[in-house]
């Protein structure tokens, strides 16, 4: 067994191609990224607002109070302007300003586009109308102590609002999501190893193949043996990168290193199955699943938001099942479930469904490959 490991590790060291896809140009693209972004600020700075008055009712007050608070605070979260809606509209058209609140019957939050700034008046927006809702079911259960509420809510509407710019403890990134991205490819890129163990286990399909299915080695002991090597390359490369990411670069994206290291643990056994999965396919040659691997490893990234940050978002909206089966955007939502918002439902729905997929891919790829015998190799 050792004997195995040891010959399946020096094989896939001396794989160049294999080497660099899966090793090399993970930190490359990582540089990259970082000198790219690395010096942009990612703290909002003032935000401008408008104000649309189109009620005199209790609620639209409330939001009035709790924006004029936000804006007399110490931080200067937000700049707030009094001005009809088709005024507001017009400038928010031209990004004058980042967002209008529509103090109406119902308070609402208009805004042109999807960014940082935006994430944090939607957070005020969210938390003013869960406040609200809270005063509401004070006032029906204990009406007697419905006023006294209201008045330590205002008191302490600043402190409440921009507390709730830094979730879980991280500050929010915009550029974050292209480097989880990273992490998730990288996991991913373990299908050339997997694509490598699938074929030279194919006597049909070159030499190596030929002389290990004529061996009295078992095809399961050499499958497992193959897959653990793959796997554990895999593994430490992705490790390393996030070491690399945290340490070297200092980015923030996490601290929580035993449920991170269990992300890129699952994620990689999902890349090496994948990988072993194409190369279960005897009908197609060698170059066509390396390219089968390349444009589903760079999709699945895409849809992660490796090209385009705010894809996940419009997937979620259009079609949310893409996101989850997709197995770069799980690995990113993972990710992003220990570090920007904080969920452990959204952690282990994510977490089971990569590693149901990767047994699915393993089984069904083992079990094409065991069916196969040769008339002669």
């Amino acid at each position: 067994m050792l004997h195995l490991m040891k010959y399946r590790g020096r094989i896939t060291l001396r794989e160049k191609t294999t080497v660099f896809w899966s090793f090399i140009f993970a930190f490359i693209l990582t540089t990259l990224m970082y000198m790219a972004f690395g010096g942009i600020s990612t703290t909002p700075d003032t935000m401008e607002t408008a104000l649309v008055m189109e009620d005199q009712g209790a609620e639209a007050m409330a939001l009035k109070s709790v924006l004029t608070m936000l804006e007399d605070s110490e931080e200067k979260l937000i700049t707030v302007e009094e001005m009809t809606r088709g005024e507001a509209e017009k400038k928010l058209e031209k990004e004058k300003i980042s967002g209008i609140f529509i103090a109406g019957e119902k308070p609402e939050l208009l805004v042109a586009e999807n960014g940082l700034e935006q994430s944090v008046l939607q957070v005020i927006m969210e938390q003013f109308q869960s406040r609200m809702n809270f005063l509401s079911d004070v006032g029906r259960e204990k009406p007697e102590n419905q006023a006294a509420a209201m008045v330590s809510m205002m008191k302490n509407a600043s402190a409440v609002y921009v507390e709730e710019g830094a979730l879980g403890g991280e500050k929010p990134d915009p550029f974050i999501q292209y480097f989880f991205a990273v992490i998730a490819m990288t996991c991913l890129f373990g299908c050339y190893l997997g694509m490598d163990i699938a074929t030279q286990l194919q006597g049909n399909v070159g030499a190596v193949g030929a002389r290990r299915m004529v061996s009295s080695t078992s095809k399961m002991k050499m499958f497992l043996c193959d897959v653990g090597i793959a796997f554990a390359v895999d593994f430490v490369v992705s490790v390393l990168l996030m070491c690399y990411m945290r340490f070297v670069l200092k980015l923030e994206i996490g601290n929580d290193w035993p449920r991170m290291i269990l992300i890129a643990f699952v994620g990689c056994l999902m890349g090496v199955a994948i990988g072993v999965w194409v190369g279960s396919m005897t009908r197609i040659g060698e170059g066509v699943k390396t390219g089968i691997l390349t444009l589903t490893g760079l999709f699945s990234s895409f849809l992660s938001g490796l090209m385009i940050s705010d894809i996940k978002g419009v997937l979620e909206q259009s079609c949310p099942i893409i996101n989850r089966i997709n197995p770069a955007s799980l690995i990113t939502d993972a990710l992003y479930s220990i570090t920007m918002f904080p969920d452990d439902a959204r952690f282990i729905r994510d977490i089971v469904t990569l590693v149901a997929l990767a047994l699915a891919f393993f089984g069904t790829a083992f079990y094409k490959m065991r069916r196969v015998r040769y008339d002669s190799i």
